[in-house]
């Protein structure tokens, strides 16, 4: 069997494209695997970012409360303070 040369240049350019597809494809593939990474980064800051600000929340009403029983305390201590100055 002869083969044609212009058969044979086609197939040749059928390959090389074939050839040029499959490097799109597997940079694509690349390019798309590094943005899930990139991705997957920031959701883990954001919840990291989100942790630390719950308890910064839970500081903040932690805080709140501490305060409102130093207060309570004050009250109570000033209310016991006055009854025995009326007496």
């Amino acid at each position: 069997m002869m083969l044609n040369q212009t058969t044979v240049v086609k197939q040749l350019e059928t390959l090389w494209g074939y050839e040029s597809d499959l490097a799109t494809a597997e940079q694509d593939s690349r390019q798309k695997q590094a943005r899930i990474e990139r991705l997957e980064k920031a959701v883990k800051e954001l919840r990291d970012a989100l942790a630390e600000l719950e308890e910064a929340a839970r500081c903040v009403q932690a805080g709140y409360w501490a305060k409102e029983s130093i207060d309570l305390e004050r009250r109570k201590a000033r209310i016991a303070l006055k009854n025995t100055e009326d007496t």
